[in-house]
């Protein structure tokens, strides 16, 4: 339990520190993105995981979110072919979101 509790600070001090109020929905997103080793995961994978973890987001609120860490700087954004790829900047830590673009 204690190791979640740190997460979650953890998350939530990241969070200010990029500008951004630690939400629940922030935190939460932030402490399944931010623990662990590096991965590759996509929006969806992040929505699946945070319900299996009782998280009640909606695949929505983790795309609005990923595009608000991304603006913060907590993310990277770069495009792979027809996929939009998003990664941590932080050497220790390698996170690639992608999904695919939908036609406008």
């Amino acid at each position: 339990m204690k190791l979640v509790q740190n997460n979650i600070c953890d998350a939530s001090d990241r969070l200010r520190a990029a500008g951004l109020r630690p939400t629940r929905q922030r935190v939460s997103l932030a402490s399944l993105l931010f623990t662990g080793s590096d991965r590759h995961v996509s929006a969806e994978e992040l929505h699946e995981e945070a319900v299996s973890a009782s998280v009640p987001v909606s695949l929505a609120t983790v795309y609005n979110t990923l595009n608000q860490f991304t603006d913060a700087g907590l993310l990277r954004e770069g495009l792979s072919m027809v996929r939009r790829v998003i990664s941590t900047p932080t050497p220790q830590i390698t996170i690639i979101f992608t999904w695919s673009r939908k036609a406008s």
